[in-house]
């Protein structure tokens, strides 16, 4: 077999958000973060402690309120479904807190979940037993009351209007079909060979970032392909997967594991075991099956959701666009709301914005959502790449996400080796503190510092003069990028630029002082738990495996109670399902061993150090690039 990678060609599915809903999106808009004034959902369930009768302000609180809002934007713009029962969870939370509140308690949300989860007037009373919850007693009560009925009510009047679309009536889904499915059978009609590659090119990813959003396309394309006859080649051959289990149309088939379910889509590039047989043709999944899988008997992947990520669809796109594959072409399908495209977008950019500007005033350290911390450059950049995408431009997928002129941290090294290679000498002599100048896409300072043997890097945009700026560069790769250059590029250095640079240096180093010293305090070193993980680990202790000493449990509940990302925690979560019991320890331990997780570690608090000990190695002024002539 020729040794090669396929040929992605770019295929933009449009719809429109307005034909079963219309007015909603204003609606909707006003409601999250409108253009002008304030939002009417207050989110005060979320940031409780903006109403203590001692504080006004409670940033911390506000930034996380940023995620529920770009969550549920998300979740709009995904699926009416994933929209609806979203909006019924948080009505359910509302209803919890309000209780709490009468019953003089202002619970946190990782209590309301727990609560939430297992729904029963006993787990109430052993919250108001031992939660950590406050007293209502120390804040302003009626006030709070007020935002959060207000809320409540609003919530719950978006969700009776998104419950009433029904899946035959969604235009999303009739364009899955119609732009997107029946031009796939057609062209692989047309194209194949035989029979065998005609199930090889007819096979379809699609992905969506939601289980509930898998659910709705599943359910409904199960019901197109009994009923329309030009769909009947796909008939018994949809799976849809969620977490560890999958779930097909196929009568005979039901419900089946996740490595079934790909042994029985992929059976060649999944090396299944003998006995699996080539069943499955439309796979439905969340990102569960965006990393690591290859699945490259299949040649067509369909992004359900709007490419919020551009990564993401890397990732996805990875798993057929892999080396070993039969097809010459594959295929990414996303989906666009035209109509609506800029307004959705312009409404994840204010919510960025306040949301970047609520952690810089708490000085948080990681990133609520991500880029958010740099919303204004990192989201320009993804709002590019979605355009580039609704124009079925490709470069994306050609060049595995990296901008032009980006490159791994690998690649860096290379560099840095070679250029020890050739100037190893005139580098080592350089003295501390040296610097250059040079012109790159964007005007700022370039700084590389040392605190004892760790090496930071910094990157500090023209204009600047608080240290807790957000749009302070911190990760060394973007840093690193924005020096790219190579032996031709120009060097120059203004004055401006020159005597600009000492203040840069001071914002650099106080940022730099600053993160190290969050962590000479333990207790900012110790791992923040989700309630789902804490559940899971209750879960193995309760119903240890079967024969496992108490060592091995200890080992997995330490495992899980640790701060996973999102991805792991989803994948843990749906491992135990919705009732916990010796059936979902066995799935929780079986995950864990899957995934080769390992118990959390609490690194050694980092010494105090002064400001002066952030000491400079050298740095690089750059101009910003000259504007395009008319």
């Amino acid at each position: 077999m020729p040794i090669r990678f396929p040929k992605p060609h770019l295929r933009k599915i449009g719809y429109s958000l307005d034909d079963v809903l219309p007015g909603f999106f204003e609606e909707f808009r006003d409601a999250l973060m409108p253009e002008d004034g304030e939002p009417l959902l207050s989110m005060a369930r979320y940031m409780p402690g903006s109403l203590l009768k001692d504080s006004d302000q409670y940033p911390g609180e506000a930034a996380l309120v940023g995620l529920v809002r770009s969550g549920l934007l998300k979740r709009f713009e995904s699926s009416v479904c994933a929209f609806a029962k979203t909006l019924e969870r948080l009505v359910a939370t509302h209803d919890a807190f309000l209780e709490g509140l009468d019953r003089g308690k202002v619970f946190t949300a990782d209590e309301i979940d727990e609560w939430r989860q297992t729904d029963s007037d006993e787990a109430i009373e052993d919250l108001l037993e031992s939660s950590r919850a406050e007293s209502t007693a120390n804040y302003r009560i009626e006030e709070l009351r007020e935002y959060v009925a207000n809320d409540r009510s609003l919530l719950d009047k978006l969700r009776a209007r998104a419950t009433k679309v029904q899946r035959k009536d969604d235009p999303k889904l009739k364009a899955l079909v119609d732009s997107a499915l029946k031009p796939i059978l057609k062209q692989a009609k047309r194209e194949a060979a035989d029979e065998a590659d005609f199930r090889r090119k007819r096979k379809v990813i699609i992905f969506s970032y939601f289980s509930d959003t898998v659910d709705w396309i599943f359910e409904y394309l199960k019901e197109r392909f009994d009923s329309d006859l030009t769909l009947r080649t796909y008939r018994g051959r949809l799976v849809a997967l969620r977490g560890d289990t999958a779930t097909s149309d196929d009568i005979a088939t039901g419900s089946v594991s996740r490595e079934e379910a790909v042994f029985r889509f992929a059976p060649e590039s999944s090396e299944a075991p003998e006995g699996y047989t080539d069943d499955f043709d439309v796979l439905v999944t969340t990102d569960v099956l965006a990393e690591g899988m290859n699945l490259q008997d299949c040649r067509n992947v369909i992004n359900y959701d709007l490419p919020w990520n551009p990564m993401r669809l890397v990732q996805r796109h990875g798993r057929v666009d892999r080396l070993g594959s039969r097809h010459l072409d594959v295929y990414i399908g996303c989906f666009f709301p035209d109509a609506r495209l800029e307004a959705l977008l312009e409404l994840e950019t204010r919510i960025r914005r306040k949301v970047a500007k609520a952690a810089a005033t708490v000085g948080i350290e990681h990133e609520v959502i991500p880029g958010a911390a740099t919303s204004e450059r990192v989201f320009t950049e993804t709002r590019e790449e979605i355009e580039k995408l609704r124009r079925e431009n490709t470069d994306l997928f050609e060049k595995s996400g990296e901008p032009a002129g980006a490159q791994s941290g690998e690649a860096y090294r290379q560099e840095l080796r070679k250029g020890l290679e050739q100037f190893g000498d005139a580098i080592r002599e350089l003295p501390g503190g040296a610097g250059s100048g040079m012109r790159g896409p964007r005007a700022g300072h370039f700084f590389c510092a040392r605190v004892g043997e760790r090496v930071y890097m910094r990157f500090v945009p023209a204009g600047l003069v608080d240290s807790n700026d957000p749009l302070i560069e911190r990760d060394s790769l973007n840093c690193l990028r924005a020096i790219a250059c190579t032996e031709k590029s120009e060097r120059l250095m203004s004055a401006a630029i020159r005597a600009s640079a000492y203040g840069a240096w001071q914002l650099a180093r106080r940022d730099i002082y600053e993160k190290w010293m969050v962590y000479t305090d333990p207790v900012n070193l110790q791992p923040k738990v989700k309630a789902s993980m804490k559940r899971a680990a209750a879960a193995v202790r309760k119903y240890p495996p079967a024969g496992a000493t108490q060592e091995v449990v200890d080992k997995l509940a330490n495992t899980l109670e640790a701060p996973w990302g999102v991805r792991i925690e989803a994948q843990i979560r749906g491992a135990m399902g919705d009732t916990v019991n010796a059936a979902a320890a066995v799935r929780i331990a079986e995950t864990v061993r899957r995934l080769k997780l390992q118990p959390f570690e609490v690194p050694e608090p980092l010494p105090v150090i002064g400001l002066e000990e952030v000491g400079l190695v050298c740095w690089m002024g750059v101009e910003g690039e000259r504007p395009a002539s008319c």
